[in-house]
């Protein structure tokens, strides 16, 4: 994933292209519309749900209104949701809005599906209702392929139990914040104590810090590196993230989807045609330089590692990962703590295979089958002082995911 730069500039620019040459004086960056770059309140108009549902609508319709603001890969949000009979919700992948490149096998996308449904069962919870769920009624997908063929069944059933799940509260607080963390602020025991008792016979968590686990710590530090560089200069992963940025508040309002980015200089360069996101840049280019530099700061600036291990790789598993991952989230988000994916070396492209290794190697215990798989590596801290806490990510609204 490209990450956006904060931008400090004042009103007038001199900026130079990417490539290095044409330099644009006195550029007026700030009030132009063609050159808005926040992200406009209403790509992210989903993240109030009370104010969007009313309380006595269809409790399905409640508990999805909560649900679609689940984390998951690239914010491609690639769910298809169909209310059949009084009762029900079918849940489909989207075959359109699938990772073709960085996630080849889809197992990204079903961890982004499964946090989905994991806010569906809290949300049901909440509002008064049990949740049961029948997986792949028609058959599993492959490991090499998705199909239309439903991920879940899940129905809704009146409970007599009143809500108890704190993490309720906290759905419309979580951020994925990929900023500098605050060094000596790794999780507080509370915290980590909360975070393993996720642990399930398929799922396995685990926190990294440096102390007393520093070469391992150095290792995953080295690896992530590695593995955002291998993306960055891989011309169908680079391509694959660059069609799915959408610079500026136009394109963040019209697309409410992708990797939002908001850096007044950035939108400068794409409006101008600077940045070419159709063509792959030469690896000594100043995009590339600059990613790299702005990655490897941010894994500096990381105190701890959140790591999910399981002890097989079925779809299932992988839907599992992500209900457990969405809570983990929410436990992070009660205590105060923040956290950032970064799912580089778990990807499944060739150029990626030797780190894919690697990155198992040290992560997963000898007494896991060749099958085991790491599910999620994760930043895991506060952000450092001064970094602005951001807002959420936009989010297509329920009735883009009705079919």
């Amino acid at each position: 994933m490209i990450s956006e730069q904060p931008n400090t500039s004042s009103r007038r620019k001199f900026v130079r292209t990417i490539t290095g040459g044409v330099i644009f004086a006195a550029l007026p960056i700030s009030g132009c519309k063609f050159l808005s770059a926040g992200v406009p309140d209403s790509a992210i108009a989903a993240w109030s749900p009370d104010d969007n549902i009313d309380n006595t609508s269809d409790p399905r319709v409640r508990a999805l209104s909560w649900a679609i603001l689940a984390p998951n890969p690239h914010n491609r949000q690639p769910w298809l949701i169909e209310l059949q009979g009084e009762h029900d919700v079918v849940v489909r992948i989207d075959s359109q809005r699938l990772l073709i490149h960085t996630d080849p096998f889809s197992r990204q996308i079903l961890i982004g599906t499964g946090a989905m449904l994991g806010l569906m069962d809290i949300a049901a919870k909440q509002f008064g209702f049990n949740t049961e769920t029948i997986w792949f009624e028609e058959g599993r997908f492959d490991r090499n392929s998705i199909d239309s063929k439903p991920v879940a069944r899940v129905r809704f059933t009146r409970s007599n139990e009143k809500p108890n799940n704190d993490l309720f509260s906290y759905i419309t607080r979580r951020r994925t914040v990929r900023s500098n963390y605050d060094i000596n602020s790794p999780p507080s025991k509370i915290l980590e104590s909360a975070l393993l008792s996720l642990d399930t016979n398929t799922i396995n968590n685990r926190i990294i810090v440096k102390q007393p686990h520093i070469h391992l710590f150095d290792s995953v530090k080295r690896i992530a590196k590695e593995a955002w560089k291998i993306e960055l200069t891989t011309p169908e992963t680079y391509l694959e993230n660059a069609q799915l940025l959408r610079v500026g508040s136009m394109e963040i309002a019209k697309h409410r989807d992708g990797i939002s980015i908001t850096s007044p200089l950035l939108v400068a360069f794409e409006r101008f045609g600077l940045f070419d996101r159709d063509r792959f840049p030469p690896l000594e280019s100043n995009i590339i330089k600059t990613q790299l530099k702005a990655f490897n700061e941010t894994i500096d600036a990381t105190p701890s590692f959140f790591v999910m291990t399981s002890f097989d790789n079925t779809r299932i598993t992988q839907l599992m990962a992500g209900k457990t991952y969405v809570r983990a989230h929410l436990m992070a988000t009660k205590y105060g703590f923040v956290m950032h994916p970064i799912s580089q070396a778990l990807q499944e492209f060739p150029e990626m295979s030797q780190l894919y290794s690697d990155i198992k190697q040290i992560l997963i215990s000898e007494t896991f089958s060749s099958e085991s798989t790491v599910q999620m590596l994760c930043r895991i801290g506060k952000p450092a002082n001064g970094q602005a806490f951001p807002k959420p990510s936009p989010r297509r609204g329920l009735e883009a995911y009705y079919v």
